[in-house]
C-alpha cells in the first residue's frame, strides 16, 4: 500500500486534524489551521489533498518529460515527413512511424492528465490548469 502524503488523524480534543508526511523527518506533521469536529468530513479533506498533490506531480512530470521524449524535435521530423511522404524510403518510413506513435503516446499521457483535472473541477477541487502547450496536433494529417 502506497504511502499517503495526507491523513487525518484525531487530536487530544477530539476532534480531527489534518496532516502531511514530512519525509525529513519521518512522521506525519499536523498542518495548521485544518481541523475538523467530524473524521468523515476530515478524512475528505485529507483525500482531496491527496488528489490535488497526485495531479499537481502529473503536471511536473508532463513538464519534465516534454524535453526529455523531445516532443518538439518529434512534431518536426513527422511534419516534415509527412510533407514528403510518397518520396520517403523505408527508413524514413519507419522513422514517420515511430514518430506518429510516439506523438500518440504523448497525447494520451495528456489526455489523462486532462481527465484528471476535469475530475477535480467537477468536484469544486481547484488545481493548477494544464498547460496547453502539452496539447499536440499533428499539423499535416
Amino acid at each position: 500500500m502506497q504511502l499517503q502524503t495526507y491523513v487525518s488523524e484525531p487530536t487530544e480534543s477530539g476532534k480531527y486534524q489534518i496532516s502531511k508526511f514530512n519525509i525529513t523527518q519521518n512522521c506525519y506533521v499536523p498542518i495548521k489551521g485544518e481541523i475538523y469536529s467530524f473524521e468523515t468530513i476530515a478524512k475528505e479533506r485529507a483525500r482531496e489533498l491527496n488528489e490535488i498533490e497526485s495531479y499537481d506531480n502529473k503536471i511536473n512530470s508532463l513538464s519534465i518529460d516534454y524535453d526529455t521524449w523531445g516532443i518538439v524535435d518529434t512534431i518536426k521530423t513527422f511534419n516534415e515527413l509527412k510533407s514528403r511522404e510518397n518520396l520517403l524510403t523505408d527508413i524514413e518510413k519507419q522513422l514517420l512511424s515511430d514518430s506518429h506513435k510516439k506523438i500518440t503516446a504523448w497525447n494520451i499521457r495528456v489526455n489523462e492528465v486532462g481527465k484528471s483535472y476535469e475530475n477535480l473541477k467537477e468536484k469544486g477541487i481547484t488545481g493548477k490548469e494544464p498547460p496547453f502547450k502539452y496539447t499536440l496536433k499533428i499539423l499535416r494529417e
